[in-house]
C-alpha cells in the first residue's frame, strides 16, 4: 500500500491516475511510457474510487458514495484480494476528519492484509503516521516548489508531504490576516510539522543537486587521472628508449677501448713485459664492461617494474592494436640463436635459454632477462663465408658508394614498392651494406605489412626491426642483411 500525500494541485490524483491507466494499457497489449526494466503485474481485478458521485434521487452524499464504493471492494465474494489493484482518492473525505481518518485506515488495513495493490492519495495525517509504522505500507510525496508555489510532479517514496494550505491559499487571494488567524489556530505543534516537511524537502533537492555536482567532479577528476597516467607512461617509456640509445652509444665506445686495449695487451706480450703489466690491462677493461653493464641492468628492471604495475591507459591502447601495428612475423617459441626484440627496442641473440628466463647478447653485454620481455623478430643467422675481391669493394664488384641505404616507397603501390625494395637489397648485398632502411610510413599499415611479408621470405635478411622513435618510428623498418 502506498499513501501519497502533498498539497492541492500537487500532482497526487495525477500519479495515482496514470498507474492505473498505464496498468490498464498493458493489459490490453499497447505500450506504454515507461523505462527499461519496468515490470508490471498482471492484475486479476480493478477497483477504483476517484470523484464525488452525489445523487439527490439516491439518497447519496459525498462521504455516502465513497462508503459504497468501499463497500464493494470489501466485499467477501467480489472484492478486492491479492492480484487486485485499488486506486483511493482522497480517503477519509466527506465526514469528520478524525472518524474519516480512522475509517480509511481501517480499510487500508483490510486492504493490505488481502495482498491487494494499494495507491492512496490523502491529507490526514493520520494516514500519514500509520503509513510510517505499519509493515507492507509506504508514505509517498509529491514535491512542490515552495517558491514558487508550483508542482513538480515528481513523485518521492519513503516520506509524507506537506499541503501547503496555508501558502496555496494565499496564492489564490486569500487576505493575510486569514491566513495568519489560520496558523494560530492550527496550533504550533501542527504548524512546525509542516514547516519540517518542506524543510526536509528543499534540503532534499538541495542533496539531490550536490550528488549530481559531485558525480560530475568525479568524472572529470577519473579522466584527468587518466590522462596524465597516460602521460607518465608516455614518459617513461621515452626515458627508457633514449637510455638505451645511449647504452648503445656507451658500447660502441666499450668496442673501441676493448680493441685499443686488446691492442696494448699484444703490444706488452710482443715486447715481452711483465705479467702484472697484462693482467691490469685487463682488469681495466672488465672494469668498464661492468660499469655499461650495470647501467643496462638498471634499465631492465625499470622496465620490468613498469610491466608489474597496474594496466594504464596507454598499455590497453596497446592491446587494441593501432592502425599501424603490425603482427609479428615470427611465431615459435624462442630458442638459442633467434633474433629478438626486447622491450620493444634494442636487438639481440638468444645465448642461452633457461626456465622462463633467456640470457641475451645484445653486442658486447650479455644480461639475464625474462622470456615475456622478447619478441621473436627473426630465425638463427646463417654463418657465411664471404670472399671481397681488392678494391674493397662487393662480390660482384659494385662500390659502396654507389649503392642506396635507404628507399622512400610512401604512396607507392605494393607491386612498385616491393620493387624497389628488392632492389635496395640486391644492390645492398652487392655493395657489401650490412643494414639499409625502407621509408614506407605509417598510414593504414598495408604497405609495411608487404614488406614485412617479403622480407621474411629472403634467407639472405637476417632480421629487421621498426626505427628509434625519432628516427622515424614505425613508419620506418631497418633491415640487417647477412
Amino acid at each position: 500500500t502506498l499513501v501519497i500525500t502533498g498539497p492541492n494541485a500537487g500532482g497526487k490524483s495525477v500519479a495515482m491516475k496514470t498507474a492505473g491507466l498505464m496498468a490498464l494499457m498493458v493489459q490490453s497489449g499497447l505500450p506504454v511510457p515507461a523505462a527499461p526494466g519496468t515490470q508490471f503485474p498482471v492484475f486479476r481485478r480493478l477497483f477504483v474510487d476517484i470523484g464525488d458521485q452525489q445523487s439527490i434521487q439516491d439518497d447519496l452524499s459525498t462521504f455516502t458514495s465513497h462508503v459504497t464504493n468501499l463497500r464493494r471492494m470489501l466485499d467477501d465474494e467480489a472484492g478486492a484480494l491479492g492480484g487486485s489493484l485499488v486506486l483511493l482518492d482522497e480517503a477519509g473525505t466527506g465526514t469528520d476528519p478524525a472518524e474519516g481518518g480512522a475509517l480509511a485506515q481501517a480499510v487500508l488495513e483490510e486492504l493490505t492484509a488481502r495482498g491487494a495493490l494499494t495507491i492512496c492519495t490523502t491529507h490526514h495525517g493520520a494516514l500519514k503516521a500509520y503509513a510510517h509504522g505499519a509493515a507492507h505500507v509506504e508514505n509517498g510525496s509529491m514535491q512542490f516548489d515552495r517558491a514558487a508555489l508550483a508542482p513538480t510532479y515528481r513523485l518521492q517514496v519513503g516520506v509524507p508531504g506537506s499541503s501547503y494550505a496555508f501558502e496555496i491559499a494565499g496564492r489564490v487571494g486569500l487576505s493575510e490576516r486569514t491566513t495568519r488567524r489560520a496558523r494560530e489556530l492550527a496550533g504550533a505543534s501542527r504548524v512546525s510539522f509542516e514547516d519540517l516537511v518542506a524543510e526536509y524537502e528543499a534540503r532534499g533537492r538541495e542533496a539531490e543537486a550536490l550528488r549530481d555536482e559531485a558525480a560530475r567532479l568525479q568524472r572529470e577528476a577519473k579522466q584527468t587521472q587518466e590522462r596524465y597516467e597516460s602521460r607518465l607512461a608516455r614518459l617513461e617509456a621515452e626515458t627508457d628508449t633514449m637510455r638505451q640509445k645511449a647504452l648503445a652509444e656507451a658500447e660502441a665506445v666499450l668496442k673501441g677501448a676493448n680493441r685499443r686495449v686488446e691492442k696494448t695487451i699484444r703490444e706488452i706480450r710482443e715486447a715481452e713485459a711483465e705479467r702484472e703489466a697484462t693482467q691490469a690491462a685487463r682488469e681495466k677493461m672488465e672494469r668498464m664492461r661492468e660499469q655499461v653493464g650495470a647501467r643496462k641492468g638498471k634499465v631492465d628492471r625499470r622496465a620490468e617494474k613498469r610491466e608489474a604495475r597496474t594496466e594504464t591507459p596507454v598499455k590497453k591502447a596497446k592491446k587494441g592494436a593501432a592502425p599501424d601495428a603490425a603482427p609479428s612475423l615470427f611465431t615459435g617459441p624462442i630458442a638459442v640463436g633467434d633474433q629478438v626484440r626486447l622491450d620493444g627496442n634494442a636487438v639481440g641473440e638468444v645465448m642461452e635459454v633457461s626456465g622462463k628466463e633467456a640470457v641475451l647478447a645484445l653486442g658486447q653485454i650479455r644480461t639475464r632477462v625474462k622470456l615475456k620481455r622478447l619478441e621473436k623478430v627473426g630465425g638463427p643467422r646463417k654463418q657465411r663465408v664471404e670472399v671481397r675481391a681488392p678494391g674493397g669493394g662487393g662480390a660482384s664488384g659494385m662500390a659502396v658508394s654507389s649503392a642506396k641505404a635507404k628507399v622512400d616507397v610512401r604512396g607507392e603501390r605494393v607491386d612498385a614498392a616491393l620493387a624497389k625494395v628488392e632492389r635496395l637489397v640486391d644492390e645492398a648485398l652487392a655493395a657489401g651494406l650490412h643494414r639499409v632502411e625502407v621509408l614506407h610510413g605509417k598510414g593504414t599499415g598495408a604497405l609495411r605489412l608487404a614488406v614485412l611479408g617479403y622480407l621474411q621470405d629472403r634467407p639472405d635478411v637476417t632480421g629487421f626491426e621498426e626505427a628509434e622513435w625519432d628516427e622515424g618510428g614505425s613508419g620506418v623498418t631497418v633491415i640487417d642483411l647477412s
